[in-house]
């Protein structure tokens, strides 16, 4: 995906480390697949929320 802000990147670079992390230690530890599925739910609908607002601010910079 490309970024045309570092702050949605910062988001998205964030949000994935942390996801990765939680199901890691899920695996390791907890072996919950609630989890698994909460962390996924989760993340997909904050991916979905930055790229909205990467293709806001997009749309916003073309019209400039």
């Amino acid at each position: 995906m490309r970024f045309l802000h570092e702050k949605y990147e910062n988001i998205w670079w964030i949000l994935s480390m942390l996801a990765a992390l939680i199901l890691f230690m899920n695996h390791l530890f907890l072996k919950s697949d609630v989890l698994s599925i909460l962390v996924f739910v989760l993340y997909a609908v904050l991916m979905s929320f930055v790229r909205i607002m990467n293709r806001r601010y997009k749309e916003k910079k073309q019209s400039e």
